[in-house]
């Protein structure tokens, strides 16, 4: 490298496109974006949980009520005291 030159940043090996145009992506450009698509997994994985637990929750509500109309509990009689 010559003397006096700016020192250019470390460029990622693909080319990428972005609204067209062919850019290439600096090493920290791309962690950057892998940052941000790894935050997105994660709500979206997070946010599949919470629905897993509530489609449980709804579906066990759901077969107790079945369940209390199919085969009821017996009514409780008095004891003779």
């Amino acid at each position: 490298m010559k003397e006096g030159m700016p020192r250019r940043p470390p460029v990622a090996q693909g080319v990428g496109s972005r609204r067209g145009r062919n850019i290439m992506l600096t090493v920290e450009q791309q962690r950057l974006e892998l940052e941000r698509h790894s935050k997105i997994g994660g709500i979206e994985l997070g946010a599949r949980r919470v629905a897993e637990v509530l489609l449980g929750c709804v579906v066990g509500v759901a077969v107790r009520w079945a369940m209390s109309k199919l085969w009821p509990l017996p009514n409780p009689k008095s004891r003779p005291s």
